[in-house]
């Protein structure tokens, strides 16, 4: 293929843009436009494609949580390119220059190495979430009366919630209590919006429950407070509203 150079030639970043999505509207239009005429730009586009089709599932399993750095540094020698390329901007690609170039390699291996980019990316977003949460349950379901009284738990609601009239927070019960007491607090301005105590494992909130606001997160924890004076605090929950 010829590289003939143009006046108006794209750059490097608007090409990357066009590949990874963020560039779209009538500048999509114009890109494809271009790379219609100039040689020079539809060969920088095919290349860039080429390299992507050369990551395997290896290099990604190798790259483990750095794939992101990995996918960049395969693609450098013109732009990093993001790893949410999709299957249909190859398929854009593929009608664009089939006309041009018949015996363009664009090959099924671009698309498995997408989808493993996305599989990879949306494992790791799964696990960080699930283990990067310090309330979820770090043992096992049944535990012993010492465990509970060592590690009390917080039971519910946690995460993203329905507005309601009344909200019930429940944790775990134990034996010995004297009492327990509900902190509600906004971590961002370190301000407390409820302080309750009560001799029950749980607590229903009807009067406030209007002065939560949708979409602020919210934390909620628990402190057990033994007859022998000892106290025990849970870990914080988060709690929101949905808008």
């Amino acid at each position: 293929m010829k590289s003939t150079k143009h006046s108006d030639c794209l750059s490097d970043e608007i090409l990357c843009g066009y590949l990874d999505g963020s560039v779209s509207g009538r500048e999509r239009k114009r890109v494809e436009q271009h790379l219609g005429v100039c040689d020079r730009c539809l060969s920088v586009v095919t290349n860039m494609v080429r390299e992507m089709a050369t990551i395997t599932g290896l290099e990604l399993l190798e790259a483990g949580r750095h794939h992101e750095e990995r996918v960049k540094d395969l693609v450098s020698h013109t732009q990093p390119l993001e790893a949410r390329v999709s299957i249909n901007v190859l398929e854009r690609i593929r009608q664009l220059v089939s006309f041009k170039v018949p015996s363009l390699v664009l090959n099924y291996r671009f698309a498995t190495a997408t989808l493993i980019v996305f599989l990879v990316a949306a494992t790791s977003l799964i696990l960080y979430d699930q283990y990067n949460k310090p309330w979820l349950p770090s043992t096992p379901a049944t535990r012993s009366p010492e465990e509970r009284l060592r590690h009390p738990r917080l039971n519910s609601p946690i995460g993203k919630i329905k507005k309601t009239k009344t909200i019930t927070f429940r944790w775990e019960s134990s034996k010995e209590i004297d009492h327990y007491e509900l902190i509600v607090f906004d971590l961002d301005s370190g301000t407390t919006f409820l302080k309750k105590s009560t001799k029950d494992a749980q607590f229903e909130l009807k009067d406030k429950v209007d002065e939560l606001e949708p979409g602020k997160q919210y934390h909620w924890l628990v402190r057990y407070h033994f007859t022998d004076g000892n106290v025990e605090t849970t870990r914080s929950a988060e709690l929101q509203v949905k808008e």
